[in-house]
This record gives C-alpha cells, sequence and structure tokens, in this order.
C-alpha cells in the first residue's frame, strides 16, 4: 500500500491510471481481510467461550458431587445418632475429605 502510494506520487499518464486501479483493488482487498479477521476472532471467541462454560460445569459438577458426600458425612452428626468413637473419626475424615475436594473443585 505505502509503495503504490509513493511511486502514485511521482507518476502520470497511463502509470498512474494503473496504480490508481490498483491502490483500488488493494483497499477492497484490505477491507475484505478485516471481515475475515473479525470473524475469525468472534469465532475464535464463541469457541473459547464455549469450552470456559464446559470446564465451569464440570467444576460444579463435581462440586456438587464433593458436597453432597461432605453432607452425607455430616449426618449422623446433624441427626443426633449415637456412634461409635471410631466411627465417628471415619465420618469426621470423610467429611473433611469431601469438603477439601469441594473447596478444590
Amino acid at each position: 500500500g505505502k509503495l503504490i502510494d509513493i511511486k502514485l506520487k511521482s507518476a502520470s499518464g497511463f502509470m498512474q491510471e494503473e496504480l490508481t486501479a490498483l491502490r483500488q483493488r488493494l483497499s477492497k482487498a484490505e477491507k475484505k481481510l478485516d471481515k475475515m479477521i473479525q470473524a475469525a476472532q468472534e469465532q475464535r471467541e464463541r469457541i473459547l467461550a464455549t469450552e470456559l462454560v464446559a470446564q465451569s460445569r464440570d467444576l460444579v459438577e463435581q462440586s456438587e458431587t464433593e458436597l453432597k458426600k461432605a453432607a452425607q458425612a455430616e449426618l449422623p452428626f446433624l441427626k443426633g445418632f449415637e456412634i461409635q468413637l471410631e466411627e465417628m473419626h471415619k465420618s469426621i475424615g470423610e467429611c473433611e475429605a469431601a469438603a477439601a475436594q469441594t473447596k478444590k473443585a
């Protein structure tokens, strides 16, 4: 584009006409290229957004699963069941592990 503009300043007659036509064709091609670049960028953004939504959905599902595990492990304490000391330690461990996994997700 710049080379044509430089040559166009010093050209005359037939050469000036040819360079002017070439400049117009170049401008049209640049506009088409800009549109294609914009369309490709929009498509890339849509793909990225779709991937982010899928990743988010997976993380939410994983968090919900771990939260359910934590709630189940906590259930004996919430209902006031009498449980053995060994089972209590096991339930506390399961609850803490599930809570840690929920935070991780």
